[in-house]
């Protein structure tokens, strides 16, 4: 279990109940990163489990202890260690349920899990970035400030009042205009101090360092160790290397493109000359080094429609993950030219999707760069020659081909909200709203099965069930077996095709049968009716 004393401090006093790790009693709104939403009731366990989804985007707490929190306030509360599903099931054993259980609760006697203050390499971080030759200063840095409401305000003033501007809520980013130069918002202060929050009171101890008055110290960054890496991240991506594209987006050839290639959204089907309907798109995979706030540029060109030549098409829709989908325009030039695609967003280390769309036709792009420099401003240099760079998709190489993994798949079960009934016209067995989540760090394939037994027996036997089958879909009839990816999270409606002579009260036994390949879970399935 990779959750540290101050993180299970963290987890009771903010999703527990009086400060304990609970079963129970605990009601939330679950927000997803593609818009949908999710009232749920549970305990201490499940919400941990929900905000280590990948998928999550924030959990509102409807009940006592109220609150809204992201995986970066869970993981900040863990002194900046990361938190797995797996790690739910350890809070799970601790929530004093059933009664024998331990239950863990935070120790009031102690002081809450502090913010944690600036580290060392906070201190270093501050200095190089918001300070004069590695130094905190009182004053001499000039700076744009960036209210997340789209007000600005030009300022003056020291490395102290920097922080502080940083730790507003209310900032969006702060930009200076004189030396150091630089364009920072708190995550990235928040990653130079190792992960940890930064508050208004933390500038405080930055002042008492600034060298003002001269009877006081003035923290120097030391040189005499490495200095934070300060090469800018630039990872560039050619158009025609697309892991996916649909037409009527295509790639043509041409000596101005870098590497002599570009995709356009075609008008006009190339074979028939009809005018074909904007469906396309193109799909890139990106892998993020670090953690940190990026610059996605992309150099475009505007096309216009043969019979309509003095409308410029200058525009196509993009998209990161499942986030919301933007515009992205060019200029009307009908020449090559850089535009933003994403002014700053914020991008875990790791692998992303960033899909272009087709907005107006002929419409033309030809390579992308993501950058963490927010001022950088592409150049000729940043334009590859005709064929220095081969096709992803003729990038072929040796293939190790691996063994599924070893072990069992592990799966976390909720059923807070489960309904069981019977349909109204066949009467099959319902069972609505299973969610279940893939806790292994492979795909899993399971499939749902049910045995009744008669009578309300408080328990599974072994054998003397009256029905035993599996989940089938409800028009086919035939079983159904479902895949799941890591840390996904389903939420499944099952269907039994119990004999309608089973009548009366029954106890009610779901199992689950899972495997790593579909194959290996047919053949273990194979034998069960029903």
């Amino acid at each position: 279990m990779t959750i540290t004393v101050n993180g299970k401090n963290w987890i009771a006093q903010k999703l527990g109940i009086d400060n304990c790790f609970v079963s129970s009693g605990i009601s939330w709104t679950y927000y997803a990163i593609d818009g949908n939403t999710l009232d749920e009731t549970g305990g201490t366990a499940q919400l941990v489990a929900r905000l280590a989804l990948s998928t999550t985007d924030k959990i509102v707490l409807t009940s006592s202890p109220y609150g809204t929190y992201r995986y970066n306030d869970l993981k900040s509360g863990n002194g900046g260690q990361d938190v797995t599903l797996t790690d739910s099931i350890g809070i799970r054993s601790e929530d004093g349920d059933p009664s024998s259980e331990s239950q863990y609760c935070y120790d009031a006697g102690t002081p809450p899990p502090p913010s944690t203050g600036i580290t060392a390499n906070g201190k270093n971080w501050i200095a190089h970035k918001l300070g004069i030759d590695n130094c905190f200063v009182p004053s001499g840095i000039s700076w744009t400030y960036y209210a997340i409401d789209g007000n600005t305000l030009d300022e003056t003033g020291g490395t102290a009042q920097l922080v502080a501007r940083l730790a507003l809520s209310t900032t969006d980013k702060v930009v200076l205009t004189s030396p150091p130069y630089g364009t920072y918002r708190y995550n990235d202060l928040k990653a130079g101090n190792d992960g940890y929050d930064v508050t208004l009171i933390d500038s405080i101890s930055i002042k008492a360092e600034d060298g003002d008055p001269s009877s006081e110290s003035q923290f120097c960054y030391d040189a005499g160790t490495p200095p934070p890496p300060t090469v800018p991240i630039k990872i560039f991506k050619e158009a025609e290397n697309y892991i996916e594209i649909k037409q009527p987006m295509v790639v043509k050839e041409n000596a101005n493109a870098s590497n002599g290639k570009y995709i356009i959204n075609l008008f006009n089907d190339p074979i028939t000359g009809t005018e074909q309907p904007c469906a396309g798109y193109a799909r890139y995979r990106i892998n993020i080094p670090s953690s940190s706030t990026y610059k996605i540029i992309g150099r475009m060109k505007a096309g216009y429609v043969q019979d309509r030549p003095f409308t410029w098409h200058d525009s196509f829709y993009a998209q990161i993950d499942n986030k919301a989908i933007i515009d992205w325009h060019g200029d009307s030039s009908g020449t090559w030219n850089w535009s933003n695609i994403f002014d700053s967003i914020y991008l875990e280390a790791g692998i992303h999707e960033l899909t272009i769309y087709c907005r107006e036709a002929e419409a033309c792009f030809d390579v992308m760069l993501i950058t963490d420099d927010l001022e950088y401003v592409p150049t000729s240099n940043d334009i590859a020659p005709p064929g220095s760079i081969p096709d992803d998709a003729e990038d072929i190489g040796p293939y190790e081909f691996l063994p599924p993994p070893e072990g069992l798949p592990t799966i976390y079960l909720f059923l807070g909200d489960l309904e069981m009934s019977q349909d109204g016209i066949d009467w099959h067995f319902k069972m609505d709203h299973v969610n279940v989540t893939n806790t292994s760090t492979h795909p899993i394939y399971i499939a749902f099965r049910v045995k009744l037994f008669k009578g309300n027996i408080g328990a599974c036997p072994t054998y003397g069930e009256v029905f035993d089958g599996l989940d089938r879909t409800a028009t086919a009839k035939t079983k159904r077996i479902i895949q799941l990816d890591p840390d996904e999270v389903a939420e499944l409606d099952l269907d039994f095709y119990q004999p309608l002579t089973i009548q009366g009260i029954h106890t009610v036994c779901l199992y689950v049968h899972g495997a790593w390949t579909s194959d290996d879970l047919e053949y273990e399935i194979k034998h069960i009716g029903g």
